[in-house]
């Protein structure tokens, strides 16, 4: 079953705006654009001389002109472009363009060019995209105010979040963590008071056959702890002989034959499992050992990433 986006996935629908709520909304973002020393918005009374907003800003006693002209369209094409500068009857130091479509660079050029013959100083493009771009990160309120998007449940979400992360970090190296010995190093296996954690997929019964998925994870499968980080637990989930190329492990069996004078090495193979993909936990098992529960989701299985590390260079490695 497909799907559908959520409406903050997809691009926002300027066109659903009357032109005069575009420019409305418009203004809303230029108002807080700069500290101006005037600002003026002429919309339909201003379509003669071509300026929807007029302003200027004072720096170190220089005045400088902005013209500003809204356009709700689909599509704008150059004979279009070359109206929007044609109509103006005063010379701005800034013409910004604010359209509710995307404009080919192609175009852009052309528009930018031919401000710069009719003696525009400086030409700025808003096009639908920039203009989504600042909606999202700098005006969320707007984004309430003209779409019904409310950016501070996302934010809400991701605060809850953050805390989820930060209690579980604190509970997982409560439970699993050996009283610290500072003449020994901060990370590896001595600091755990587990030499295997079980990870076991949501929604697997023991009693059931342990396959693999068709990314090649097990239903039930154990790790040897290494860390506990902010981002999750790090885990050794085996040990492979292979090589590096190009900054990719090779693994011995997946090596070609013309192949067979490389030098291999003994990698760790490294899991990282993120505090987001595990869902519940058992610290006390009738396995005698750490459970956790855990989604997932896709190629990494129930891990975030999966790396490898020389065992010579992991095993002594120190913060």
């Amino acid at each position: 079953m497909k799907l559908k986006p959520s409406k903050t996935t997809n691009k926002l629908h300027f066109e659903d705006l009357n032109p005069r709520r575009f420019e409305d909304l418009c203004l809303n973002i230029i108002y807080r654009l700069k500290n101006w020393e005037s600002i003026k918005h002429y919309g339909a009374t201003g379509k003669d001389d071509g300026i929807d907003i007029f302003a200027y800003e004072k720096i170190d006693d220089i005045e400088i002109e902005w013209i500003v002209q809204c356009k709700r369209y689909k599509s704008i094409n150059k004979s279009q472009l070359k109206d929007v500068i044609d109509t103006i009857n005063q010379v701005p130091d800034v013409f910004l363009l604010i359209t509710a479509c995307d404009i080919s660079k192609n175009n852009q050029d052309f528009f930018e060019e031919y401000a710069k013959e009719k003696n525009v100083k400086k030409v700025e493009i808003w096009t639908q995209s920039i203009l989504e771009a600042k909606l999202f990160s700098d005006y969320d309120d707007l984004l309430f105010t003209y779409f019904d998007i409310d950016q501070r449940k996302k934010i809400n979400n991701n605060v809850q979040l953050i805390n989820k992360r930060v209690k579980l970090r604190d509970l997982f190296k409560k439970e699993l963590y050996n009283k610290f010995d500072p003449s020994q190093p901060s990370i590896g296996f001595h600091r755990f008071n587990c030499s295997e954690i079980i990870i076991q997929k949501i929604g697997y019964l023991n009693e059931e056959e342990n396959t693999k998925d068709e990314f090649g994870w097990y239903c039930h499968f154990k790790g040897e702890p290494y860390d506990i980080t902010d981002e999750g637990i790090i885990l050794i989930i085996g040990l492979v002989s292979g090589y590096i190329k190009d900054n990719k492990f090779i693994q011995k069996n997946k090596i070609n034959e013309e192949n067979n004078n490389i030098v291999l090495s003994k990698y760790f193979e490294i899991g990282l499992l993120p505090y987001d993909n595990i869902l519940a936990f058992d610290f006390h098992s009738d396995e005698g050992r750490p459970i956790m529960y855990c989604k997932y989701t896709g190629k990494y299985g129930p891990f975030k990433k999966v790396y490898y590390e020389n065992v010579d260079n992991y095993k002594y490695k120190q913060r």
